[in-house]
């Protein structure tokens, strides 16, 4: 009988800490967006991000089979200005430049239809280019002198939900919320974050090969993905966080999730999923938790669509959401897990 997923403790009141240590014969997706101001505001969000898939034999030596590269500019309101894909500024990086938002992915999806495309380290970091340009200015608001007046340019930017306007958006919009103003702008002073540490991982430092963030203001969105076989199912321990740098260089969340999944192997069905809220902005947000039970039954490969059926507006939350879609890489990442790969962890 495949063994059960271990039961989790209830929610911490901070981060959920370094990346864990790597399990023999597994795979780790990891990617790290960074979106920097160097010359604040009025100059432009700088991107720079990267993924890796990196494979663990039985003996814990490391192999990367795949790995992609996107940097670029955007402005407040989240407008590709321009983006370089792996090097290249043709193609799907002309496509997308001058997009923002949802119609990012509208693009994505149209210039790369194939499974396999849809399941690569280039396209997770174009695809999260969406929601993470979403929180991009989350650095610019830890650094402000005048948190209101700034987050007021960006509801007039329509930054977000509805022309600026964020009720419905998600659970922790939902109506009768405290997170909201009048104007549907999110209430800055009932807003909170947690300090958190660097993820990178002293006993495992190969399983986290981002370098420091600049010193400059800048919002970093993270994710960290193992996958291994258990008997008859794969198991997922997933991580996602959305975090700025202070200007003392201390580091503030604003978003973390960890989940655990359990699927069969053969057919790729959800059999368990567990979800713990580290951090998140308001006390209406983890209600989004209590949804994605929904998923179980379904297929990873279906999430990307499925995902926002089932938990779109008021019934999930936009960056948790993020997460879940993610996984539908997972049947194509468990390939890999070949051989004495697929040895039990």
């Amino acid at each position: 009988m495949a063994s059960q997923l271990l039961e989790l403790p209830p929610a911490p009141a901070s981060g959920a800490g370094p990346v864990p240590v790597r399990r023999p014969h597994s795979i780790r997706r990891v990617s790290a967006i960074d979106m920097s101001w160097p010359a604040g505001a009025d100059g432009g969000m700088q991107i720079a991000a990267s993924a890796y898939d990196l494979r663990i034999d039985g003996e814990g030596t490391q192999e990367r089979f795949a790995e992609a590269q996107v940097t670029g500019e955007a402005d407040t309101a989240r407008t590709i200005h321009h983006l370089s894909i792996n090097g290249e500024d043709g193609g799907i990086a002309r496509k997308l430049t001058g997009a923002r938002g949802g119609r990012i992915r509208a693009t994505l999806r149209e210039a790369i239809a194939d499974e396999a495309g849809r399941a690569s380290p280039t396209w997770l970091l174009l695809d999260d280019l969406a929601g993470a340009t979403i929180v991009g200015n989350w650095a610019l608001l830890c650094w402000s002198e005048d948190r209101e007046k700034l987050a007021k340019r960006f509801r007039e930017e329509g930054l977000g939900g509805r022309g600026g306007d964020m009720h419905g958006v998600c659970a922790g919009f939902r109506p009768g919320t405290t997170a909201l103003g009048p104007d549907g702008g999110v209430a800055m002073d009932k807003q909170s974050a947690a300090v958190v540490s660097d993820l990178a991982n002293p006993d495992d430092p190969d399983g986290w090969p981002f370098p420091a963030r600049p010193s400059v203001p800048t919002t970093r969105r993270a994710r960290h993905l193992d996958i291994w076989v258990e008997g008859d199912r794969l198991i997922l321990l997933a991580g996602f966080q959305d975090s700025a740098n202070m200007p003392d260089g201390t580091l503030v969340a604003v978003h973390e999730y960890r989940v655990r999944l359990a699927a069969d192997r053969t057919s790729h069905k959800i059999e368990e999923i567990h979800v713990t809220p580290h951090v998140l902005p308001h006390r209406e947000c983890p209600a989004a938790v209590g949804h994605v039970q929904a998923l179980v039954g379904t297929r990873l490969t279906d999430l990307p669509e499925l995902v926002p059926q089932r938990l779109g507006g008021i019934a999930g939350c936009t960056h948790l959401n993020d997460v879940l879609r993610g996984f539908g890489a997972i049947p194509s990442l468990s390939e890999q897990l070949s051989g004495e790969f697929a040895m039990r962890g």
